[in-house]
């Protein structure tokens, strides 16, 4: 969760196709960065997560509590990015969306789910009752996606999970593509080809969540994923939330990034980020 938010800190001055950065030679942190919408909604998704929702019955009251979860936190953090539709969605009467995105907005606050599960498929059902309610088939799938190799890559302890060590990269690229149908298997100066980033189509989860999946799997450490995933060009900041969502279970975050969180929020923020943390600590 911390990785997302910081891809999306990072990556929040590069986010717009004008202001691409297509090299991995840049500051990590400096004054016009700032937390956009892919942080608020991680932090409304860990919420839900923690809460509790139904995520197999479909019951009206849990798509609504999801529902009303989202909003809640929108209506907090206004002015942070959103697209149109999602801020027309979160100020309306809507439950569902009446207008599912084929977008990366799913996807790019699924994190917490992967923490809040005991199971690859659990994982998945959770990601897609999540996303339901904003996004089309496309968008969910992308969510599944980016949370099942986040799952795939957390190191568990405990008698409750079936399978403790963390999978390879190898294994991970290999699932994605056998179950989600994302080509992985291309070079970084590939990528531009297959998955070319330019407006209007910069925000599409098609592009922008094989992108960054191919940042984690190219990435050699936390900071080199997210360098690499900025330097793709694109949707920067989501990109670069998505693979550092990947990368905090795989490698880990160091100290001297993850402490830089705090100076782009306000306390009271910032202290609903470490209790969230507290409780995907435990939770595993």
């Amino acid at each position: 969760m911390l990785g997302a938010i910081i891809g999306d800190i990072v990556g929040s001055r590069y986010e717009y196709w004008r202001h691409n950065m297509l090299s991995k030679d840049f500051p990590l942190f400096d004054s016009d960065c700032r937390f956009t919408d892919d942080t608020v909604m991680t932090l409304a998704t860990a919420e839900a997560c923690i809460t509790g929702f139904d995520y197999e019955s479909n019951k009206p009251e849990d798509i609504k509590f999801v529902s009303d979860t989202y909003k809640k936190w929108c209506r907090a953090f206004p002015n942070r990015g959103y697209g149109n539709r999602t801020r027309a969605w979160y100020n309306s009467d809507d439950v569902v969306s009446p207008h599912l995105s084929f977008a990366n907005g799913a996807a790019m606050r699924i994190s917490p789910v992967a923490w809040f599960s005991k199971t690859l498929q659990e994982t998945q059902e959770k990601a897609k009752f999540l996303s339901a309610i904003t996004h089309d088939d496309d968008g969910v799938k992308g969510a599944q996606a980016i949370a099942s190799a986040l799952f795939m890559s957390i190191k568990r302890e405990g008698e409750d999970y079936p399978k403790k060590e963390r999978s390879t990269k190898e294994e991970i690229k290999n699932y994605i593509e056998t179950v989600y149908g994302y080509n992985l298997s291309i070079s970084l100066s590939d990528a531009d080809k297959v998955y070319r980033h330019r407006k209007p189509t910069r925000s599409q989860a098609s592009k922008s969540v094989p992108a960054a999946l191919l940042a984690f799997l190219y990435g050699t450490d936390f900071e080199d994923v997210i360098r690499t995933a900025i330097s793709m060009g694109g949707d920067s900041d989501t990109i670069a939330a998505m693979a550092g969502g990947i990368a905090e279970a795989y490698y880990g975050i160091p100290q001297n990034i993850q402490k830089q969180i705090s100076d782009y929020m306000s306390a009271d923020l910032y202290d609903k980020v470490l209790m969230f943390e507290h409780e995907r600590t435990r939770f595993n």
